[in-house]
């Protein structure tokens, strides 16, 4: 159920995407062959005027076919501009749409104005970016800004650090870091990150069933930020410090007004935007492992989690999936939205449109490194299956 409901949400991603493409190219007077969510086999199509629409049986992606964007189709009517129109062409599999020459050319993509083609092919992010402004600022004001107890009271464990290795419960109280006695939760992260990684001694309160506090007391140490979390730190504006892996407890939710629900609904776009950009640019200047890549196991499997995890998290989810989504086609890689930007600005100025065949060697490299990005991120996805 929860790989289902994941997938919907994913496919209602890429709709939100596409349809931004869609409506601004609609906008435009550019003719839309089809619309599509998903690749491979269709499951479902129906044809309205000059559109087909159709949903594919791998939903994974998504595209909208306009005339005039395939360079293939365009350079194929320019060699042979008098040939008559095929009307049993196949494109994108087994849909079969008229030639390109059934459209007068101002209706092609690419003798479009430099800003209508910009906004068409912009319009796909925009539509994302926006999704997640809209859904993080209804989330905040549904459910409400995080109120967190001050005491230092264990509300949650980080995997694979200290303190979940060293047994410390959800529910302790810390009571004492390294001799010192520490009643907040602040004091008691001071002194931890103090211990500057050294074993020390931290004594804790843990309930018990019969309503009997038990003392417990830990020789442990702490674990400088993995790569990930520093990445955190840095976009948060913090020093990253030494940390044993707990959180606070969020002890209630109070209700926001609707000024605040906007402000932290562009916080939080701002934030997953940043975290975006610095961790690549880490992983571009080898600071970060390019293992901490994830692919479609990954992106799926904490999908999954989410789902399970009720519904506030799975709207959280969306919205970082959605900008996530938008900030990878924005990138300069040509076939990706970005690219196409790319080559529209180039062309604009050099006041002319790049040869067929320049065309073609970038976008087969465009091709070759996403496919290597792909690759890769599912070799880092079957490890960490693999991993013990």
């Amino acid at each position: 159920m929860s790989l289902v409901l994941f997938l919907i949400c994913l496919g209602f991603l890429i709709f939100i995407h596409e349809l931004g493409h869609y409506l601004v190219a609609k906008a435009c007077n550019v003719a839309v062959y089809e619309f599509a969510v998903g690749f491979g086999p269709a499951v479902y199509q129906k044809t309205v005027g000059e559109t087909k629409y159709t949903l594919r049986g791998i939903p994974l992606g998504g595209y909208v076919k306009m005339a005039g964007e395939d360079l293939f189709e365009i350079y194929e009517h320019e060699q042979n501009p008098d040939a008559p129109p095929d009307e049993t062409a196949e494109r994108q599999g087994d849909l079969v749409v008229e030639e390109l020459v059934s459209y007068p050319r101002e209706r092609w993509l690419v003798e479009k104005t430099y800003l209508q083609k910009l906004s068409i092919v912009a319009a796909g992010p925009i539509a994302n970016i926006l999704f997640s402004l809209v859904a993080s600022i209804l989330l905040v004001w549904s459910v409400g800004a995080p109120v967190y107890n001050d005491k230092a009271i264990v509300g949650s464990l980080v995997k694979d650090y200290p303190a979940e290795e060293a047994g410390i419960q959800v529910g302790d109280e810390v009571v004492s870091v390294a001799g010192v006695t520490v009643d907040t939760w602040s004091s008691m992260a001071k002194n931890i990150a103090a211990q500057e990684g050294a074993s020390f001694e931290i004594i804790l309160l843990r309930s018990l069933e019969d309503g009997k506090n038990e003392r417990i007391t830990l020789t442990i140490a702490g674990k400088y930020p993995d790569e990930e979390r520093k990445v955190i730190d840095e976009t948060m504006g913090t020093k990253p410090r030494y940390q044993i892996g707990i959180g606070p407890a969020q002890m209630s939710r109070r209700p926001v007004g609707i000024l605040e629900g906007i402000v932290s609904g562009f916080e939080g776009i701002w934030f997953t935007t940043k975290i975006t950009f610095i961790g690549l640019w880490k992983v571009l200047t080898t600071e970060i492992s390019a293992d901490n890549l994830g692919g479609p196991v990954m992106i799926i499997s904490e999908g999954m989690k989410a789902t399970e995890a009720g519904i506030a998290p799975v709207v959280d989810f969306c919205i970082f999936l959605s900008m996530s989504l938008a900030l990878l086609n924005l990138m300069p890689i040509p076939v990706l939205d970005g690219g196409h930007i790319t080559i529209f600005t180039i062309e604009k100025l050099r006041g002319k449109r790049m040869g067929f065949k320049t065309l073609l060697i970038l976008h087969q490299i465009g091709f070759f490194l996403l496919l290597s990005l792909m690759v890769f991120a599912t070799r880092n996805d079957i490890l960490r299956l693999l991993a013990p």
